[in-house]
């Protein structure tokens, strides 16, 4: 993910390293015990595969960032954090 991420030139910070870390762990069996961290990092996924998808398709402008309370606008290779 980070070679990608990279190769890309979206910017990651500790929000995107951790959802990336946890969603290994809920793939191989972990039980994600606490709910609202579960959530969050699932919210902060579906940022992050947004985010890719739009720089795919060439788009270099303004992304809402709905992990952060107010759903703040970032530039599109801001980190999520």
């Amino acid at each position: 993910y980070f070679i990608f991420l990279d190769e890309l030139g979206l910017k990651y910070g500790e929000a995107e390293t951790s959802c990336i870390k946890a969603r290994n762990a809920y793939t191989h069996g972990d039980s994600g015990k606490d709910d609202l961290d579960t959530l969050q990092k699932t919210k902060t996924m579906f940022i992050l595969l947004g985010r890719i998808i739009l720089k795919l398709l060439g788009y270099d402008g303004e992304y809402i960032d709905e992990t952060i309370p107010g759903f703040p606008r970032k530039m599109i290779n801001e980190a999520i954090n």
